[in-house]
Parts: structure tokens; sequence; C-alpha cells
């Protein structure tokens, strides 16, 4: 299986372990003489092995994943910085006063509006690269 069905398999064993467990937390306790639709032995059986199954498959994913770290760690980290910078008050120039005594004021930016914008882009499109980078990986490791 190569990683980007592992992957989606993993986000299939996420959901049904959450399922399970839900199953055996809602049966687990029924009044004596009243079985419960669902067996709550079954239930808790299957979610731990569900669960083992987890833990190995994110393994095998883990280990499949070290030739491509240092590009998943730089996509996160990109991201997060766009997030940042997204938020950087660019304002400059000559701004009047509306509300004060009436003198205007001149902010200075380190960085504009214009080359914030283009710093934007030039992330927006290095996390395109990455995740291209990382998609064909993943498409072609076998776990």
């Amino acid at each position: 299986m190569n990683l980007s069905k592992a992957l989606k398999k993993k986000s299939k064993l996420v959901n049904q372990i959450n399922k399970e467990f839900e199953k055996f937390q809602r049966n687990n306790s029924y009044l004596e003489g009243r079985e419960p639709l669902v067996n709550p032995a079954e239930a808790l059986e299957k979610w731990i092995g569900l669960t083992e199954e987890l833990v190995d498959l994110k393994t095998r994913i883990q280990k499949a994943n070290q030739g491509i770290y240092h590009k998943i760690f730089m996509l996160a980290e990109t991201k997060s910085m766009i997030s940042k910078l997204q938020g950087v008050n660019t304002k400059s120039g000559f701004v009047a006063d509306l509300y004060g005594a009436g003198v205007d004021k001149n902010y200075v930016a380190l960085v504009n509006e214009i080359d914030m914008m283009k710093m934007l882009e030039s992330y927006e499109e290095q996390i395109e690269t990455l995740q291209d980078e990382i998609d064909a990986y993943n498409l072609t490791t076998k776990i």
C-alpha cells in the first residue's frame, strides 16, 4: 500500500475506533434483564483491536515519512508564517487625525502592504510546491 492510501486508511480507522468506543460506552451499563442491542464486550474488544491496528499503521507511516520530514515540517511552518504575517499592520504614509488634535500622523512600516502581498504570494507558492512534492512522495512510497 502506498502512503497516500495508508493516510486515508488511518483516517477511516480513527472513525471506526470512535464509533466502537461510542458503542461500548453507550451500552456498558444496562438494566439487568434488558440486554443492550449492542454487545459491549464485543464493542470493547473491537475498539482495542482497531486501536492496536492504528498504532501499527501510524508506526509504518512514520517510518516511511523519514525521507520527507523536512518538507512536512517546512509545509507546516510556512502555513504558520502566513497566518502570522496576515495579522501584521502594514499601514504607512500620512493619515489625518480625525478624532484628536487635528495633527496628521505619518506611519512607517518596515514591510508595506504591497511588499507584504508579495511575501504572502511567495510563501503560498512555496506551500503549493511542497504539497505537490509531498503528494508525489505519498503516491510513490510503499509502506
